[in-house]
């Protein structure tokens, strides 16, 4: 349901000729390790992979086959879209942080705006951890997403907020 323009060059020796996102996700039970660059499918009811530890379990809600998780991020109450292709965590409708480096951008649509890259702490009800963050102001084509999936959406969440692999079940 996105716009996507492949790029032409080769990545990892492969052609990329689209996105993974959460409906193959969650059809079947995924692991998803960023770090070794491997994603590892295993079949219904056997979703525990031998020798993985589960270090927490993330609670998230099902919309549209996207994933938005509650989460505090620097203490606040959000819910971020978590995003298959996105490295770092976006908070959507924040100013730049003392300390933030800012960058301007362009979205899919062609709009041009500025985000504060800097570092924040997430939290999934245990223990905070630093990560990379990007904030926002404004980001006019996530809007759209939003409003596509009924609201209250606060950014995405990025993969570089795990420090570990993940398990979707």
């Amino acid at each position: 349901g996105r716009g996507f323009d492949a790029p032409t060059e080769l990545r990892f020796g492969k052609r990329v000729i689209g996105l993974v996102g959460m409906d193959f996700l969650l059809a079947k039970p995924s692991l998803l390790d960023v770090a070794q660059y491997q994603l590892t499918r295993y079949a219904p009811g056997n979703a525990t992979p031998e020798g993985f530890t589960v270090l927490q379990t993330i609670a998230f809600d099902r919309v549209l086959d996207h994933a938005p998780v509650p989460l505090q991020l620097d203490g606040m109450d959000l819910r971020l879209l978590f995003d298959t292709g996105g490295g770092h965590t976006l908070h959507v409708g924040a100013e730049g942080r003392p300390g933030d480096r800012v960058e301007r951008v362009q979205d899919f649509e062609g709009n041009v705006f500025d985000i504060f890259v800097g570092t924040g702490t997430v939290s999934f009800g245990g223990p905070g951890r630093l990560v990379p963050v990007a904030r926002a102001p404004q980001f006019p084509y996530f809007e759209d997403t939003v409003r596509a999936l009924g609201g209250n959406l606060h950014g995405l969440l990025g993969v570089t907020s795990f420090s570990h692999p993940l398990l979707f079940d």
